[in-house]
């Protein structure tokens, strides 16, 4: 990559780090040397990015500093395509109208280089689903959301009938499938739910006693998960 590139693509990974991040993961990042990597720091300062930190302890980005939003790289435009595609056909209205939204602002906003790759573009991921009802999707989308409670009517593997009132706190999509995770009250346990045999659901207005994000944390110990964050 030219200097120019190598640059924002420099305050990309600072942009990326809640915290100080070392030359040498930063060098080991674009695959130049330490001293490019100072040398880069100092440029994008004298330029007027507000980089803290410093030789032997790390640099960090502070806020404030915008990068322009569509500096993407081929592979960065790829997987926004495929991803953006891949949910455009989930069993999710919503979702699958914000996905199709999303592939055509980025086309409009895309220079005329990265038109032609969005435009030749051949990755598709291709899935089965079983339906599901969007009435329940919404109700249990909504509870995660806000963090409530939910009582749902559900019909397990043997075709028995129970009523649960559970912490719903993700949805997982596995093959066919678009799976509810959430503590159930019952159980005291986490359970899961397929939304294919969930026959009726209702939020409650009341805020379960505990974070989405902290029973997610928890919910991928106990099953062994591990999630790729989005941000360091």
């Amino acid at each position: 990559m030219n200097r120019s590139q190598r640059l924002l693509q420099l305050l990309q990974l600072l942009r990326e780090h809640h915290f100080p991040v070392t030359a040498e993961t930063l060098a080991h990042r674009l695959d130049v040397s330490v001293r490019t990597i100072y040398r880069d720091i100092e440029t994008l300062k004298n330029q007027g990015a507000n980089i803290a930190g410093e030789a032997g302890l790390g640099f960090q980005l502070q806020t404030g500093f915008f990068l322009p939003p569509m500096m993407w790289t081929e592979n960065e435009i790829e997987a926004l395509i495929l991803g953006t595609r891949w949910v455009a056909h989930l069993p999710d209205d919503p979702l699958k109208q914000a996905a199709t939204s999303i592939l055509a602002k980025l086309q409009a906003v895309l220079p005329e280089p990265q038109q032609r790759l969005f435009e030749q573009t051949t990755l598709y991921a291709i899935n089965q689903w079983l339906p599901v009802n969007q009435d329940i999707v919404a109700c249990i989308r909504l509870a995660t959301r806000q963090q409530k409670k939910l009582h749902i009517d559900y019909e397990n593997e043997a075709g028995q009938q129970g009523k649960r009132m559970v912490w719903p706190f993700t949805i997982g999509y596995f093959n066919d499938k678009m799976i509810l995770a959430a503590w159930c009250e019952l159980r005291s346990d986490f359970r899961h739910f397929r939304l294919d045999r969930i026959q009726a659901c209702k939020v409650i207005d009341e805020y379960y006693p505990s974070y989405k994000k902290q029973l997610f944390k928890q919910w991928c110990i106990s099953q062994r998960i591990t999630i790729a964050t989005d941000r360091n």
